[in-house]
């Protein structure tokens, strides 16, 4: 029998060693550069919970929500509120129940992203901020690699499954029509601040090619802040 997405990514969860939940670093830091905080959270794939602990001084409540019953149990034993929900199913939270949800590295999981984010909006408040990020298949790396050797890009390090488990691909139109048609408004996309303190070489490429630029083909994510719209 076909294993099932829940046991796919409970056995992920339960053979990465420590070190993996850390892999998203630099795209957390890019959310708590633009996070809007005070209220209540939500944590959509929240994995072990390490942006519920970035993030717990910010808010009042931060929760988290994961498809696999491995991270949630690992998330729950670091002291954090975490519960099992597939956001492309019914999240087990009542209309409006956030002001804030972070989702990271999670829509190129799941078969229909566009009822994913139907489901992120209505577990926000009216106005409410979503924080969603994705690799970047337009980053000049993956063009490269597609045109020159013929290979389809790798957008993970994963290799628990074929492609990390990737099913979906975006690139930064795709991630604003995707939110837009969702009921999302005024999507910005957001480049991580502390990488050009880091790396001079970044610094150059973001002033020879300009932010838009540089987030369009050099970024390997796409990270967008956007608010929900009115109904």
């Amino acid at each position: 029998m076909p294993e099932s997405f829940k046991d796919m990514y409970d056995r992920r969860w339960s053979s990465a060693p420590e070190t993996s939940a850390s892999a998203s670093g630099e795209i957390f830091e890019t959310f708590l550069s633009v996070i809007r905080p005070g209220g209540e959270l939500l944590d959509a794939g929240c994995g072990r919970g390490v942006f519920l602990k970035l993030a717990s001084g910010l808010f009042g409540r931060v929760r988290g929500a994961d498809i696999s019953s491995a991270a949630v149990a690992a998330a729950r034993a670091a002291g954090l509120e975490a519960v099992e929900g597939d956001v492309c199913g019914a999240l087990p939270f009542a209309d409006a129940s956030f002001d804030v949800c972070s989702c990271a590295d999670v829509i190129e999981h799941v078969i229909d992203p566009a009822a994913a984010l139907r489901e992120i909006r209505r577990v926000l408040r009216p106005g409410g901020q979503l924080l969603l990020a994705t690799p970047n298949v337009r980053c000049f790396r993956h063009i490269v690699k597609l045109a020159v050797t013929g290979e389809f890009p790798r957008t993970s390090d994963d290799d628990f499954v074929w492609g990390g488990g990737h099913v979906n691909y975006f690139t930064r139109r795709d991630l604003r029509r995707l939110l837009e048609d969702a009921g999302f408004s005024g999507p910005v996309f957001v480049l991580n601040p502390g990488q050009f303190g880091r790396s001079w070489k970044r610094r150059l490429a973001r002033a020879a090619a300009g932010e838009r630029l540089f987030g369009e083909f050099i970024e390997g994510s796409a990270v967008v802040s956007c608010s929900k719209g009115a109904e």
